[in-house]
């Protein structure tokens, strides 16, 4: 087995589970077998004991594998179910997330923010943006993961022509364009029904259950660059975060 690949924006643990998801989806490992033990895997991608169990659990929350007590993990499907899995903890795992995954938009168009929409992306009532409105898919044919609605400061426009035409992430592009560097980005989350619309665009039932994500894009002086909403179904998604205690808690 070959030591994993790895960009350096991208953390071990992805690598070490993509190579391991690509070598179950051709058989490497069956069906029904065993993966080697976590020793094995550190020795074969040259990588820690740590590294090696978060991307055993990147396996799992796709679906591929499952942990059995006192006999090791053992592979339970060849390809990754329909629930799409995110784990964020960092702005490269934005990236990483947006390179995973294919985003499909439409060619934009110029909207005026007023009432709840001024509102939602932090700005004056009557300022113009750019909009634009589609689908994130979980590859180029694979299935929508959500409905997304992008929102562009109207001052980085000229980004406008290459968006839909290249992987990653959009801030990405106001960053090469513009030169402004993105330190932060504020993500709320919401429970919703789906309406008929957008069940229809997602082949899902209308008023089933689904996850509302707004993420704001925050340049200098905290102001919000580029602001996105998305609409997940439900059964289409899981979201993970881990949380850390600080160095000063005291145990309870």
């Amino acid at each position: 087995m070959a030591r994993a690949a790895h960009p350096s924006n991208q953390p071990r643990y992805v690598a070490v589970a993509r190579r391991l998801q690509q070598e179950i989806a051709a058989g490497t490992h069956p069906v029904g077998a065993l993966l080697p033990t976590e020793t094995e895997l550190c020795e074969s991608f040259g990588v820690s004991r740590f590294t090696v169990r978060e991307a055993l659990r990147s396996l799992r929350e796709l679906g591929l594998v499952t942990r059995r007590q006192g006999s090791g993990t053992q592979v339970i499907a060849a390809d990754s179910q329909s629930t799409f899995s995110q784990s964020l903890a960092s702005i490269t795992d934005v990236l990483q997330y947006a390179r995973d995954t294919y985003l499909e938009l439409d060619d934009g168009a110029r909207t005026t923010a007023r009432g709840e929409l001024a509102r939602l992306l932090g700005c004056a009532s009557g300022r113009t943006w750019l909009r634009f409105s589609g689908l994130r898919r979980s590859g180029v044919d694979g299935d929508p993961i959500c409905l997304t609605d992008v929102y562009i400061d109207p001052d980085f426009g000229g980004i406008a022509p290459r968006i839909g035409t290249q992987s990653g992430a959009i801030y990405e592009l106001i960053e090469e364009d513009y030169g402004i560097r993105f330190a932060e980005i504020l993500q709320q989350m919401s429970a919703v029904v789906l309406s008929d619309g957008q069940a229809e665009t997602l082949d899902a039932a209308p008023g089933s259950p689904a996850l509302r994500i707004v993420r704001r894009y925050l340049g200098p002086a905290g102001k919000a660059l580029e602001v996105t909403v998305s609409i997940h179904p439900a059964d289409r998604y899981s979201y993970a975060m881990r949380i850390r205690r600080d160095s000063g808690d005291a145990a309870e």
